[in-house]
């Protein structure tokens, strides 16, 4: 007897049960998927505040175990940048370095503004010994703030600097075409991780480089470095940071409101900054939306210490990092370390 091997296909009923069964798995599956991806994507993040963590602690072991906001030679700081202009093929620059004298006995082939390139993060990555340990720009992109990736992108294909990793660099102070200011700097919306100007590499505990997520609320009090006072030049990208809500006055004397850091996320677009500059306000004034990272939640937000650890961080676990950093004495400074932060912003 001949077997009938003809296949049946499917009714419409049929096709529709499958097609209802697919969906109701795609339902469970895809939240799954997606929180597997966003943990993930803060596993890379946190590696990436390792690997910068690292690119300056290799910049203090090149410097005296000093960091970039704490060297104490004006040579020695104006010339760790220097290799990369003189790749530019620039004579030596003539005008004046900022911030005195004694800075302008150092000739280089581009402009030291000693403000911004000791504690401004969009100038110190640009340092050939933080930048030749991190090579590609994208390094300082966290996977977890597409926010930045067009930023990023235009870093990497823009940046004028020449030296030991190109694609750094895009924008020139003073003047953006490439022939006319005397320094390059990162976009500031290039990065995605701010560094800690009280990081010290005396001092292992302290915060060096944490994720952008963050409250920097008043412009700082300026800071007596080795080399010179710091301080927050653009209030934008470097101000004070916090571990507690407070009252006191700037280093213009000024009276400031501090409220305590925390990590922002949604439902903080709103959120201002206050600037210090009362009646600069609305030209000054910063929101939350500027700052929170889209992969990461309140309460949630990656920070590496100058001994290299990292920490997957809670608002409890930064409130205790950024204490423990102010608490500190007897590193590269006299009392205790700086309260300065500088991050990138969009």
């Amino acid at each position: 007897m001949k077997k009938n091997t003809k296949t049946r296909g499917f009714t419409l009923i049929e096709l529709l049960v499958v097609i209802a069964i697919i969906g109701i798995l795609a339902s469970m599956l895809l939240p799954t998927l997606a929180k597997a991806k966003k943990k993930a994507n803060r596993m890379k993040c946190s590696n990436n505040c390792g690997s910068l963590a690292k690119a300056y602690t290799g910049f203090a072991t090149e410097m005296d175990n000093q960091m970039p906001w704490h060297v104490a030679s004006d040579v020695d700081a104006i010339m760790s940048y220097n290799s990369d202009y003189e790749q530019l093929g620039r004579a030596k620059y003539t005008g004046k370095h900022g911030s005195d004298a004694t800075y302008n006995k150092t000739p280089a082939n581009y402009r030291w503004m000693h403000w911004w390139h000791s504690s401004d993060i969009r100038f110190v990555l640009t340092n050939p010994l933080i930048r030749g340990d991190l090579q590609n720009v994208s390094t300082i992109l966290s996977p977890s703030d597409p926010r930045m990736k067009r930023g990023n992108d235009f870093e990497k294909s823009k940046g004028q600097l020449k030296g030991v990793a190109p694609g750094w660099g895009q924008y020139n102070y003073g003047n953006q075409n490439a022939a006319g200011g005397r320094c390059h700097y990162v976009r500031t919306d290039g990065g995605s991780y701010g560094h800690h100007c009280g990081g010290d590499a005396l001092l292992g505990e302290t915060v060096l480089i944490s994720t952008r997520n963050v409250f920097t609320n008043w412009r700082g009090i300026k800071k007596d470095m080795p080399r010179g006072w710091i301080y927050g030049a653009n209030p934008r990208t470097t101000g004070g940071i916090s571990a507690t809500t407070h009252s006191g006055k700037n280093w213009a004397g000024t009276t400031y409101k501090a409220i305590a850091s925390r990590w922002l996320g949604a439902g903080d677009e709103n959120v201002k900054e206050r600037s210090y500059w009362q009646s600069m306000a609305a030209s000054w004034e910063m929101k939350g939306k500027q700052h929170i990272i889209s992969g990461l939640d309140k309460n949630q937000g990656n920070y590496a210490t100058s001994d290299g650890s990292v920490k997957q961080a809670s608002d409890v676990d930064w409130t205790a990092a950024l204490v423990k950093t102010a608490e500190q004495t007897g590193g590269s400074t006299p009392g205790s370390p700086s309260q300065l932060f500088s991050k990138f912003y969009r």
